[in-house]
This record gives C-alpha cells, sequence and structure tokens, in this order.
C-alpha cells in the first residue's frame, strides 16, 4: 500500500501590491544616478573613482557635481593632504622629505688604536690634582705645626698650600702639569742653595733632584711606552743617583753599623735607592710593557722620604756615648716634609708634562 502523501500546497501569486505591503523589504535601485541620491556617501566623481562628501539640496534643484579638472590637479589638497593628479581621479600620496645621508665617518684603524695606546693625550688626568691637593695641604699644616712660627718654616708651609691650591684650580691638563713641575723645581734649587749657604754638602740636594728626574722617567716611561725621551730620562736619573750613592759613602756607610737604631735604621732606604736605580734598567724593554714603572716609581718615592726622615730624626735624636738621645727641637723637619712633597708632586708633574708634549707631537706629525 503506497505511503499517504504530504498535502502540497499550490503557490498563490499575489499582488505586488499586496506583497509591497506584507514585506518591508525595498528593492534596490538600479539607476546609478538613484544610488549618489539615496547615499551620498556612494556620490563619485565623473570617473566614479572617489567618493565625494555629501551636498546640501535645495528643493526643486538638481544636484551638480562639480567635475575637477586638469587645471586644479597641480593644488594639493589642505585636508587631506594629498595632491590629486589630474581628471584621472587618481590619489598621490605627499613626497616625505628626504632624510639627510648619513655622514659617514673614517674607519677607525687598527694602526690609530695602537698610536693612540702608547702616546695618550692626558694620561693620569686627576692623579695630579687629587695627589697637590691631599700632599699640599697635609705637608703644610704638617710644617706649620713642626716649624711654628719660624720664616722658613712658614715659607715651607706656603710653598705646600700653592701646590695644593694650583691643583684645585680647574686648569688645563697641560697647564696644571707645567705650573706643579716649575714650582717643584723651583723649590728643589732653594733646597740646594740654602744647603750651601748652611755649608752642607749637596748630597742632598742631589739626592732630590735624581728622584725627581727618575721618578719622572719611570712614570712617562709607564704612560709612553715607545718614548725614547722616557728612556732618555730614566738614564738621567740613574746617573744623578749613581753619583749621589758615591759621594754620600757608596758601600762603605753600610760596614758601620751599631746595635742602636740610629745607625742600622738610615742604612734601610739607601739600600732600596740603590735597588731602585738598578731595576730602572728595565725601562729599556720593549713597547708591549709598561716595565712596572709606577711601581717603581712608588718605591723610589716612599725611600726617599724615608731617607730624609730618618735622617732629621737621627739629628733631633742623636747618638751619644751612653747610647740615649738628647731631643732637639729643629724647624728643618718642616723643610724635611715640604721637599717630600715637591719631589713626589713636581715629579708626577714632570711626567705629565713631558707625555702631554710628545702626544702633542706625535698627533700633529700624524
Amino acid at each position: 500500500m503506497p505511503a499517504a502523501r504530504a498535502d502540497v500546497l499550490p503557490l498563490r501569486r499575489t499582488p505586488d501590491a499586496a506583497m509591497r505591503s506584507d514585506s518591508q523589504v525595498t528593492p534596490l535601485p538600479t539607476s546609478p544616478l538613484a544610488l549618489a541620491q539615496d547615499a551620498p556617501a556612494l556620490r563619485a566623481d565623473a570617473t566614479g573613482s572617489r567618493p565625494r562628501p555629501p551636498k546640501a539640496r535645495t528643493s526643486g534643484q538638481a544636484e551638480v557635481v562639480p567635475i575637477r579638472s586638469a587645471l586644479t590637479s597641480g593644488v594639493r589638497d589642505t585636508q587631506s593632504g594629498r595632491t590629486p593628479t589630474g581628471d584621472q581621479g587618481k590619489v598621490v600620496p605627499p613626497r616625505a622629505s628626504e632624510p639627510p645621508p648619513p655622514v659617514q665617518e673614517p674607519p677607525f684603524l687598527a694602526s690609530r688604536s695602537l698610536a693612540e695606546d702608547l702616546s695618550p693625550r692626558e694620561p693620569g688626568k686627576r692623579s695630579l690634582r687629587w695627589l697637590g691637593l691631599g700632599l699640599g695641604t697635609t705637608g703644610g699644616v704638617a710644617s706649620l705645626l713642626v716649624g711654628g712660627m719660624e720664616p722658613s718654616a712658614l715659607a715651607a708651609a706656603a710653598g705646600l698650600f700653592i701646590i695644593a691650591m694650583i691643583a684645585a684650580l680647574p686648569l688645563s691638563y697641560y697647564a696644571r702639569a707645567l705650573a706643579v713641575s716649575g714650582l717643584g723645581a723651583t723649590g728643589l734649587g732653594f733646597f740646594s742653595a740654602g744647603s750651601r749657604l748652611r755649608g752642607e754638602h749637596l748630597n742632598e740636594g742631589l739626592l732630590a733632584g735624581a728622584v725627581f728626574v727618575l721618578g719622572a722617567g719611570l712614570i712617562f716611561r709607564a704612560y709612553h711606552r715607545a718614548s725614547r725621551i722616557a728612556r732618555l730620562t730614566v738614564v738621567l736619573g740613574i746617573l744623578a743617583l749613581g753619583a749621589w750613592f758615591v759621594l754620600s759613602g757608596g758601600l762603605g756607610s753600610l760596614t758601620h753599623l751599631d746595635a742602636a737604631w740610629q745607625s742600622w735604621a738610615p742604612t734601610i732606604p739607601r739600600v732600596v735607592l740603590a735597588l731602585v736605580g738598578m731595576i730602572a734598567l728595565l725601562a729599556f724593554m720593549n713597547e708591549s710593557t709598561t716595565a712596572g714603572g709606577r711601581m717603581w716609581a712608588t718605591m723610589l718615592f716612599c725611600a726617599h722620604a724615608a731617607h730624609v726622615l730618618l735622617r732629621e730624626a737621627v739629628l733631633l735624636y742623636p747618638m751619644t756615648r751612653l747610647g740615649h738621645g738628647a731631643g732637639l727641637e729643629r724647624p728643618e723637619i718642616a723643610h724635611a716634609i715640604a721637599i717630600v712633597v715637591v719631589v713626589i708632586t713636581g715629579s708626577v708633574a714632570l711626567a705629565q708634562l713631558l707625555a702631554a708634549f710628545a702626544a702633542r707631537r706625535t698627533h700633529v706629525a700624524r
């Protein structure tokens, strides 16, 4: 028995008016002019490639869409920031300002880096400033406390305070080194002249000058490893130190030792000075190493300071037959402090002065 078929309702034609009233669908217009009237945002120019903003329409008048002429093709639109191109309707974005070409720096060659390493312009720039300020101030105060109001002690303290003032001033590298080294050389000259007037030998003045030159040569050798002037300065310092060692008694002074400290204590700095003089020959090594210039210069300064202070201590507390010391107040202690500070600061300043001069000559030659 065949299955029961579902009832099929025949399609019923509905009048057009009834269909428009029943459904809420409005047919889209097919005319481009009607599209432009109903949706102003879709309005285009004559070519239909660019939408135009809507314009207010007056009743009873048709809307006129102007066509952009070729005369205004080069005029830039201030609102959109784009420049149209003629009647074709193509939009060309504004050309951005081209950045300037990058500045090409010259390549940093390995030879230039090596030259900067071997001959720096301002080596140890802050060392002289802090060294002069600290030692000058401390030495000046100590000279006033030890020497009292003696004219010589006041002069020594004034010189040390001047060194501290020069170190504190905002001077250039070359000016500070020149001022401190010149003041140090002047102080050594006055010290040697005063020793000569007192009838003393020039041994201490020769030693101070030898330490001044040799210390500067060692520090300069550490700054400029390939400098011939540094090696020549070291040679001059070694010769001056050897001359002092011979004039002051040489090895014969090392054999007269006693149980009292006044006998053997001053011998220790003399031995250290002789050793540093021999070790300074390491300055003739090649430029691949600093030869320990700063370390040997520091040892040289310490040995000289110990020698000067022990010498003054022996004069203050000399040995007697019974081995007792007789106290004796002297303003020469202020001189000893001043000469130590002047030698250290002046030697460092001389090394920096030579380094600045050599660096300028090297860079000008290149």
